[in-house]
């Protein structure tokens, strides 16, 4: 379903890693650290952050298999909870 926009999250966000101290870092073959922002003016909606969440799942899915079984992105954090 997010087959997609799970390749555009990746190739949004690979191309960071290691550019400043705190930002993704890959350990034990996962990246860690990847944090996602939603503008201010964006009403909070639990539909749209789940859709977030299941696209990071997808995309680590993905990234796991396109690695050969390397790679992965770590469990989803959500500061709300």
């Amino acid at each position: 379903m997010f087959a997609h926009l799970s390749l555009i999250c990746l190739s949004c966000f690979l191309p960071v890693i290691g550019s400043s101290p705190g930002s993704i870092q890959l350990e034990n073959g996962r990246y860690q650290g990847v944090v996602i922002a939603i503008a201010e003016d964006v009403p909070e909606d639990d539909t749209l952050i789940q859709d977030i969440k299941d696209i990071f799942m997808e995309a680590s899915t993905a990234l796991y298999r396109a690695t050969r079984y390397v790679c992965s992105i770590s469990g989803i954090f959500d500061p709300r909870l």
